[in-house]
């Protein structure tokens, strides 16, 4: 699936890896973009542990950030749902 935007990242004559490359930087900064966007709005609390990542994921009575990521999952958007896993990476410790 592809999400329309002005800027799609073309494949580089220059290889497999410099196109990655290209390819995580753009997201990287539609991403970046986003959490901006919302920060901006007072969406807050990303790094707070309270609702770091739980011991039941996807459970229906567990406000975390795993529910949230299930939610933004049926509404497809994948820079949102890219920025949720992000969060929970962090959480677990990855981003440190």
């Amino acid at each position: 699936m592809r999400f329309s935007r002005s800027s799609v990242v073309p494949l580089c004559k220059c290889g497999e890896l410099a196109s990655l490359d290209a390819l995580v930087d753009a997201f990287a900064e539609e991403m970046k973009a986003k959490l901006r966007e919302k920060a901006q709005g007072g969406y807050t609390g990303w790094d707070d542990p309270d609702w770091a990542v739980s011991e039941r994921p996807l459970d229906p009575e567990d406000e975390t950030v795993w529910q949230a990521l299930h939610e933004h999952v049926g509404k497809g958007d994948p820079v949102d749902i890219a920025n949720f896993a992000a969060f929970i990476w962090n959480a677990q410790g990855s981003g440190s």
